[in-house]
């Protein structure tokens, strides 16, 4: 009995060629060496409160992650330096924990009663999550499959 299925065909094989020795195989990609804001968030926030104050960057992730926990560290500190900055510490706070824990999922309150028309619901899921009209669409017609028509007349308009 022969193979079947994908790769079964021996030409299919044939004009497979092996990737030159330090040839990438993907040379538009992510170079070696890259370091990721989220990752530079992680190695900073095993540091001890004083070693950040005192750590100088390597790379310009590392700056960036640096300026942010510096910023969210200005909660409550009595460094004139870090007390400056304490308006912006919130959003620098929950930029870290987007980063290093993954952001935290929303929840949308629907209220699916018959007299509350998709329109109102959509208008709703806006005002709650923030939100463009098609993405309050999809989450809508996620729980209400008669919401996809609208999804249907905004790809028309």
């Amino acid at each position: 009995m022969k193979p079947t299925g994908r790769g079964s065909n021996p030409r299919s094989r044939a004009n497979l060629k092996p990737f030159k020795p330090g040839v990438s195989g993907n040379p538009g990609g992510v170079q070696k060496g890259v370091v990721y804001l989220s990752e530079a968030y992680k190695r900073l926030l095993k540091l001890s409160p004083d070693d950040i104050l005192r750590y100088h960057a390597r790379t310009t992730a590392e700056e960036l992650a640096l300026v942010q926990i510096k910023t969210a560290m200005a909660i409550g500190s009595p460094d004139s330096k870090l007390t400056k900055l304490g308006r912006f510490t919130l959003p620098a706070a929950k930029e870290i924990a987007d980063r290093t824990e993954g952001k935290a999922k929303q929840r949308i309150d629907l209220d699916t009663q018959a007299d509350l028309s998709l329109e109102a619901s959509v208008t709703r899921i806006m005002e709650q999550g923030h939100c463009d009209r098609i993405t309050a669409i999809r989450a809508l017609a996620v729980h209400l499959p008669a919401a996809l028509e609208l999804l249907e007349e905004e790809a028309q308009e």
